[in-house]
């Protein structure tokens, strides 16, 4: 049996395609965050901060208030001396374990999260967490 070189690089394309495919998919479900978990939406939040990505750190708060709180910190962050931003971004927790407390006169929906200094609260809305109030 005789296997023409067109037909081989039809298979490597098909093949290649199979593989970009999977690892796509892979990506985005391994990337995807647990918004019904305050703990997994905090870290992503702090890690996204960590990183000084605003504009991922900003798709974890509240949705009415993302565009304000991304403008405010790029504010507050460009107005910081570089030592402090510096220090800053480096005393976030790389991987944040939280630990949940409740304000007594704080809503029924929201939670307070710290880890390592780091304090994150969240608020629960339709069923979602999101991020209302960070160190920046």
């Amino acid at each position: 049996m005789h296997i023409h070189p067109k037909g081989i690089l039809k298979l490597f394309v098909i093949g290649l395609v199979v593989v970009i495919a999977a690892l796509g998919t892979w990506r985005f479900i391994a990337s995807r965050v647990d918004r019904t978990n305050p703990d997994a939406v905090a870290s992503a939040f702090v890690v996204a901060l960590k990183g000084e990505n605003l504009p991922k750190a900003a798709s974890y708060w509240v949705p009415q208030g993302a565009d304000a709180w991304q403008t405010s910190a790029a504010d507050q962050i460009k107005h910081m001396q570089s030592g402090t931003s510096t220090r800053f971004f480096e005393n976030l927790p790389a991987k944040p374990e939280f630990k949940k407390t409740h304000a007594p006169k704080a809503p029924a929906n929201e939670q307070t999260l710290t880890a390592d200094g780091a304090s994150v609260d969240v608020r629960q809305l339709d069923g979602k967490w999101y991020v209302c109030k960070a160190p920046i």
